[in-house]
């Protein structure tokens, strides 16, 4: 019966320490799940800000060098990016290094316009009849264009000094390269360059069906998405950033926390089993009879004593009827016992180890990134308090605190909680950040023992977050 009850309790046990057991695991798996999703909604983010950046610097760029010619330049990037199947985004970048090459050589800017879009649209179909990467076309025939011929040489295009001379004279110009000016040699250039290729030119259209140009127009399509996606949510995107950057911070401030309670927990351990109970078995091998004897001399000198103050206290009182007054003295129960034990030597403290001392270094610096991760910018951009409120519409644009540091504080806070941004990632996140706070005040007390017992170079004290 009493195996069987055994057996039963046994069972009980493990199905206890089994439930708890997937309750942690699904409780890491959450965590893990919402630092994954952070950690690419960070990234996608940062991609589509990038876009969005690049696009604003290259349109930029664009107008200020094509200026009046904008307009007639925009409708050749449309139709080359419909028919050749390129990203708006390069081809408006190729345009302008082009323009940005020509003008300075002194061309009109309608002339010059001209030019670039015929190299543009030969940059492409160089790229696709050579299998080289556009960019690196449209580098070589801006080098070539002004005089460094040698790199056009892998296209089949060969210029020197007496073929260029030829082709000025050709051109009614006299004198060679000496008597020309830069446009009559840019000129002359373009021409030489546009009859040597002329086997490569319209071979983007012929081969638009192969998987190169397939796979560049798809790379194509799927950057001028994250260009309008990045230019449209890019306020938004930029507002929230900092809160990302932040929480990953809070995760590896929790991954370092937990990971330093870990093996300090097992430090303690060792140390326990492996000097404190062993110094302690030894101390009593020696001693044990002496103890013994202490332990009965304890037992017998506090007896001794107890009857030794109830008699003088009967006595007491004996004198206190006869009318000899009460002097009643309490002997310690203790008194006139002396120990015959030798004291046990005083075991050494526990020496932090170097991982613990390294892990807590990292725990102190990541808090102190941290704090100054939330520091509020010198600079004055638009408040994060009004990004988020335009957002989600619930936070109040009369935040009145007693300063910057406390005002950034209270817009983490409601970010934190789900009361400023209510999204399913925010909770996810509230959860990780609860679950960080909790681990780190069960570290505090530790990180500040480990401080006293091994200072360390850093004496920053850790707050919970």
């Amino acid at each position: 019966m009493a195996e069987a009850t055994a057996k039963v309790r046994i069972k009980a046990d493990t199905d206890v320490a089994n439930r708890k057991l997937q309750a942690f695991a699904k409780s890491v798996t959450g965590v893990l799940g919402v630092a994954t999703g952070a950690y690419a909604i960070r990234g996608l983010s940062h991609a589509l800000i990038d876009l969005g950046s690049d696009a604003q610097e290259t349109r930029g760029k664009f107008t200020a060098v094509f200026k009046e010619q904008t307009a007639a330049a925009l409708e050749f990037v449309r139709g080359t990016a419909t028919a050749l199947h390129r990203s708006k985004l390069d081809l408006e970048d190729w345009m302008a290094t082009f323009q940005d090459t020509f003008v300075p050589l002194g061309f009109a800017r309608r002339e010059a316009r001209t030019m670039a879009q015929t190299l543009t649209r030969l940059s492409i179909d160089l790229a696709s009849f050579n299998n080289k990467t556009e960019p690196e076309v449209i580098r070589d025939l801006q080098s070539a264009m002004v005089g460094n011929h040698e790199t056009m040489r892998k296209y089949g295009v060969i210029i020197t000094a007496a073929t260029l001379d030829q082709q000025l004279l050709n051109m009614g110009i006299t004198g060679g390269v000496r008597a020309a000016t830069e446009q009559q040699k840019a000129m002359a250039r373009l021409q030489m360059i546009l009859a040597s290729t002329t086997d490569a030119q319209g071979d983007a259209a012929r081969t638009a069906g192969s998987f190169a140009n397939q796979s560049r127009a798809v790379k194509a399509q799927l950057k001028d998405l994250g260009v309008e996606l990045g230019s449209a949510l890019m306020p938004a995107l930029q507002s929230i950033m900092p809160y990302f950057d932040n929480l990953k911070l809070k995760i590896d401030l929790f991954a370092a926390s937990t990971l330093l309670g870990f093996v300090s927990a097992g430090n303690e351990i060792a140390y326990f089993a492996g000097t404190v109970v062993p110094a302690y078995v030894s101390y009593f091998g020696e001693n044990w009879q002496s103890i013994l004897v202490d332990l009965g001399s304890w037992f017998a000198t506090a007896f001794v004593n107890i009857g030794q103050n109830v008699w003088d206290f009967l006595v007491e009182i004996k004198n206190w009827l006869t009318g000899d007054g009460f002097n009643f003295e309490w002997t310690g129960l203790l008194e006139g016992f002396e120990r015959t034990t030798a004291k046990m030597a005083q075991i050494a403290d526990r020496q932090l180890s170097p991982l613990e001392n390294a892990l807590a270094n990292q725990v102190i610096d990541l808090q102190n990134q941290l704090t100054t991760a939330q520091q509020p910018s010198t600079s004055k951009p638009t408040g994060i308090a009004t990004e988020i409120a335009g957002l989600s519409g619930t936070v109040g644009s009369s935040i009145t605190k007693r300063d910057q540091n406390q005002e950034v504080a209270a817009v983490e806070s409601r970010f934190l909680s789900g009361k400023t941004v209510k999204t399913a990632t925010d909770k996810n996140t509230e959860t990780l950040v609860q679950i960080a706070r909790k681990q780190l005040q069960s570290t505090e007390k530790m990180l500040t023992k480990l401080q006293q017992t091994n200072p360390i170079q850093n004496k920053t004290e850790v707050a919970v977050i």
